[in-house]
């Protein structure tokens, strides 16, 4: 199979998002059927994130397989857009890419944009594509405001309830604001980031701006992690995705870390010592290591076994190419080497839950929502309303 990347714009308006639902037009379904008719084979595309229902996209990201390579992209773009900008879309560029590239799980950074238009009156013509707010709004603080919110926080204040993410606990790298006439523009940098948390935070920063709230309450408000005392929503209209960052030449999904200095040294190695029934299989894009089925990970080429680390219960490897090094999952890495790409939404579970056995038959790839309800009947019982915790020595009611 050939992969390939697209960029694309779209306009969100009228769209109930990008992601696939069983009602409504979303942009997904979109691509999909035009891009299966031109090529006469079914696509299935996979974005590097979902947008909201009326949020726009200047850059998606997304990829597709396709049995056969595209012999001139210029010319398929071209027969593409005469159908897709009549919907408001537009193929910006087609990529060819390796297998292990992956649209969402290769992402190192996502940028979204908000535009706020601090006017007395109302824009006509970009009435879908900014928020109008009357207000007088206080640039210097809602800078004040946002400073507070870069670094790795827990988000939940932000975080809407029917959010997948398995931890509120996010990084955002940078926030921008910058004021051009009456036009505020907000640029939100992180690798990823929970359902609705831009919105909110935008509409949190609004309240700050006005003067509703003072520095101290914004703050307050952040730092209780509850959702009930976050300001509304600011609508959907104003936001766009702008721009998704890859790093280059990660294997898709297994990265939990940044690359390392090439200054650390080799982290420890061990002898290997047969098992009967283990097999061995080499890692797509680090092609001097191999990962077993039962959950080891060996350097071929010094013919040794490499260190597993913990990584918040998990563990972890570093494996090195160029002289840098990479952090991987070790669960999530036995699963791509032996049963392929994991799909979008989905997560690999233990089953037997003990998140450091990571043997292949162990493993099973299930939806945020299944992994999450398997966790919960492993520890968790459920009587007249109230959770019991189990633990190995008592239980506790919460």
């Amino acid at each position: 199979m050939n992969r390939y990347q697209i960029l694309i714009e779209y306009d969100g308006t009228s769209r109930i998002g990008w992601q696939i639902q069983k009602k409504g037009e979303s942009i997904q379904k979109i691509l999909q059927n035009i891009l299966s008719k031109i090529l006469k084979e079914k696509i299935k595309i996979h974005g590097s994130g979902r947008t909201d229902k009326n949020v726009h996209s200047i850059e998606q990201s997304a990829h597709f397989d396709l049995s056969s390579k595209i012999l001139n992209v210029n010319s398929l773009i071209k027969t593409l857009n005469y159908f897709l900008n009549k919907k408001n879309i537009s193929i910006l560029k087609i990529i060819k890419k390796n297998n292990q590239f992956h649209a969402r799980h290769s992402a190192k950074k996502r940028s979204y944009i908000y535009l706020i238009r601090n006017n007395i009156s109302k824009s006509v013509l970009n009435r879908n594509r900014e928020w109008h707010i009357i207000n007088k709004i206080d640039i210097h603080l809602i800078k004040k405001g946002a400073a507070k919110l870069v670094g790795t926080h827990d988000f939940s204040t932000f975080r809407a309830s029917n959010c997948n993410s398995i931890s509120p606990i996010k990084t955002i790298y940078k926030i921008n604001i910058s004021k051009k006439n009456n036009l505020i523009k907000i640029r939100f940098i992180s690798k990823s980031f929970l359902k609705s948390q831009v919105r909110s935070m935008v509409g949190c920063l609004k309240y700050l701006g006005e003067k509703k709230w003072t520095l101290n309450k914004f703050e307050k408000v952040f730092k209780s992690k509850n959702r009930k005392y976050c300001a509304p929503l600011a609508p959907a209209h104003g936001l766009y995705l702008e721009k998704v960052t890859y790093s280059v030449n990660a294997l898709s999904k297994n990265r939990i870390g940044t690359p390392k200095s090439t200054a650390k040294k080799w982290r420890g190695r061990l002898p290997i010592n047969p098992i009967k029934g283990e097999l061995w299989k080499v890692v797509p894009d680090r092609e001097n290591y191999q990962v077993s089925n039962l959950g080891r990970v060996q350097n071929s080429k010094e013919n040794a076994l490499m260190r597993l680390t913990d990584t918040n219960g998990y563990l972890g490897v570093d494996l090195s190419k160029h002289r840098k090094y990479l952090k991987y999952s070790v669960h999530r890495l036995v699963w791509e080497v032996f049963m392929g790409t994991i799909p979008d939404g989905h997560v690999i579970h233990h089953i037997n839950h003990d998140k450091k056995d990571n043997r292949l038959k162990n493993l099973s790839c299930e939806t945020y929502s299944k992994n999450t309800r398997l966790a919960i009947e492993s520890d968790v019982l459920k009587i007249h309303g109230m959770y019991l915790i189990k633990t190995t020595e008592q239980i506790t009611l919460q």
